[in-house]
């Protein structure tokens, strides 16, 4: 008796690891398409400039996180080089990939230089927000002065101009 009520034990255990089998292919091969696909997003990740950033951030949080220990970059430049590593190391530039401009003016350092390695790349505004790219120089120190030249505590590039009478 005891023998038939452990063969009776047994096959219920395989009848029970027969239906988890089963329903564990219904559900997860399925997904599988899903995980790869979310595997290969990671490589083209979108990034975030952002005026209160950081270049040794990650890029990959819109806003600076609680501890200050990662979040958006704090130049454009930064996260175009990021954004060509990224790619370069996917070994494709079929997925899009996107640098989200938070508000607040950007002043470039130097030019934007795009090349063929950046096509597929979008840079966009975050949402709502009114980024402005500017190729000027920030101006620090101004004072009103005479309209004859260059004030002393004016950045030395900046003339005033003379009209003709």
């Amino acid at each position: 008796m005891r023998a038939i009520n452990s063969l009776t034990v047994g096959a219920s255990r395989q009848s029970n690891h027969l239906r988890v089998t089963a329903w564990l292919m219904v559900v997860c091969v399925p997904l599988l398409p899903l995980a790869v696909w979310a595997q290969q997003g990671k490589a083209a990740k979108d990034l975030f400039v952002a005026t209160n950033g950081n270049d040794s951030w990650s890029g990959h949080l819109a806003s600076p996180n609680g501890g200050g220990s990662d979040g958006p970059f704090a130049s454009i430049n930064k996260a175009l080089e990021s954004g060509r590593t990224n790619r370069s190391l996917a070994k494709s530039n079929s997925s899009p990939q996107t640098i989200w401009l938070r508000s607040g003016t950007y002043f470039l350092t130097e030019p934007l230089r795009l090349s063929a390695e950046d096509s597929g790349l979008k840079i966009a505004a975050y949402k709502n927000e009114k980024p402005i790219i500017s190729g000027g120089q920030r101006i620090s120190n101004w004072r009103e002065g005479e309209a004859s030249g260059c004030h002393p505590n004016s950045h030395e590039r900046v003339r005033y101009p003379r009209r003709a009478i």
